[in-house]
């Protein structure tokens, strides 16, 4: 997909798979011309899936995404996740909202939110001027 990092924009896709296979062709883009950081947001059921498959993704010579912070608690939290992958091919997955229920901010270059995200995470992410947000749906119409 083509971004126009001007505006918030909204897509849909037809399943996770190609979710993250667009996800990584522009986190690598962006990654060729700077240090660049993607965010995803999504609820538990939806990041485990993403954090699964992103573990198992290989890239240039056989590399793997390596692990900086996993906070990931499925039963006791039923709120959104913030995963991270860094410039330096680090993945961190931390819960989104605090105990006091503030939410996290992100400065990464673009950051997607799955639209059955609560609307407050999309004010807290589109505060600053530098997010680039990114609504994505999932419409289950995948041609295998």
């Amino acid at each position: 997909m083509e971004y126009n990092f001007d505006k918030v924009q909204e897509a849909d896709f037809c399943c996770i798979r190609s979710f993250l296979n667009d996800a990584l062709s522009t986190f690598f883009t962006l990654n060729d011309y700077k240090d660049a950081t993607v965010a995803i947001v999504a609820e538990g059921y939806l990041i485990e899936d993403l954090f699964k498959l992103l573990c198992s993704v290989k890239f240039g010579d056989g590399e793997e995404f390596q692990l900086s912070y996993v906070d990931f608690d499925n039963f006791d939290y039923d709120g959104e996740y913030l995963l991270t992958i860094s410039y330096d091919y680090e993945l961190c997955l931390e819960k989104l909202r605090t105990d006091n229920g503030a939410y996290l901010y992100t400065e990464a270059e673009l950051i997607y939110i799955h639209e059955d995200c609560n609307y407050k995470v999309i004010e807290r992410l589109t505060e600053g001027d530098e997010n680039h947000i990114l609504i994505f749906g999932l419409d289950g119409d995948c041609e295998e």
